[in-house]
């Protein structure tokens, strides 16, 4: 984060009669809820001592979305997942990669490209590749064997919420971050910026299908998950904050 970005932080400070606080300590003073596990941070970050750790909390559903009909007549083959999230999927080409790199290989393309795109703009498909707007998450995952992913931070966490072994595809933003987490953990294979090629889209896919270790990895993470307090306690974290109106630290839970 730049000077520019903490400009209007600092002004919006002074004119309350706030101290500046230009390292943005304020922000976790108190209180700093991070919902992932404890073993995703990089070991070399500083994390404050009010962190509390919890499960992962997604939200992709509005009540009303359904797995498609097709769904119950997919081949016995490993399932793939496709989807870049939804704001970078409109990245020219790189959908294409994906569905040039894994369409003629024994498994199940599933591929989400955001409500905003026409699946028929990506031409006929042969029966094993599946390509839809929107599919919640929360739905699919449980039926996939892998994910090819921009390692956006709600997507990867899904991932890892079903012990899913990843593709890293980093496009913006904090995915690059993400990518190399879910790597150094074991539970990803990366494919860089300069490598987004269908074949080593397809190289990174079988690698993850066959080699168990990702799928180990995955599943470490996710019982590390479940083994977290959920949102009742974070519930009961900032009762307990209004309360006192003191940190609360992490080894005083």
């Amino acid at each position: 984060m730049t000077y520019s970005h903490l400009t209007p932080i600092l002004l919006n400070s002074y004119s309350y009669g706030l101290a500046t606080d230009p390292a943005l300590t304020m922000l976790h003073r108190y209180l700093y809820l991070a919902f992932l596990p404890p073993a995703f941070p990089h070991p070399d970050l500083m994390l404050p001592p009010t962190v509390h750790y919890l499960r992962s909390s997604g939200f992709d559903q509005a009540g009303t979305e359904t797995l498609p009909p097709w769904m119950a007549q997919l081949a016995k083959l490993p399932t793939v997942h496709a989807s870049l999230g939804t704001i970078f999927h409109r990245m020219p080409g790189v959908f294409d990669a994906i569905i040039k790199g894994l369409r003629d290989e024994e498994l199940n393309l599933i591929v989400a490209v955001g409500r905003d795109q026409d699946p028929a703009m990506f031409g006929p498909q042969p029966p094993n590749v599946r390509i839809e707007r929107y599919i919640a998450h929360s739905l699919l995952l449980p039926y996939c064997d892998a994910i090819v992913t921009h390692c956006g931070f709600g997507s990867m966490m899904a991932c890892l919420d079903h012990g899913l072994p990843m593709v890293a595809m980093p496009l913006a933003g904090d995915q690059p971050a993400n990518a190399a987490r879910c790597v150094a953990l074991g539970a990803a294979c990366l494919v860089p910026p300069d490598r987004r090629t269908p074949e080593a889209i397809r190289d990174a896919t079988l690698e993850v299908l066959r080699n168990p270790r990702y799928r180990e990895s995955a599943m470490r993470l996710k019982r590390e998950m479940e083994a977290l307090p959920g949102l009742e306690h974070a519930v009961d974290l900032l009762e307990i904050l209004a309360a006192t109106k003191a940190p609360i630290l992490w080894e005083s839970r």
